[in-house]
């Protein structure tokens, strides 16, 4: 094995851990953000059925 092809090598490995590194932090940002979408997708759902519940016992409906 020449130089120039370890050093290919180690610059290969580097960069695959910058990528790891990189998606880690995707996931983690990605998580986060569903976390938000599934509470704000919870809050409006009880919202619109309590809306619904209300509305029906006032005959508005």
């Amino acid at each position: 094995m020449n130089a120039l092809t370890r050093t290919g090598a180690a610059t290969q490995m580097r960069q695959n851990r910058c990528d790891n590194a990189l998606l880690l932090q995707c996931d983690a940002l990605y998580s986060k953000v569903s976390r938000v979408a599934g509470a704000f997708a919870l809050f409006a759902g009880v919202g619109v059925t309590w809306y619904l519940i209300v509305a029906l016992r006032a005959g508005a409906l």
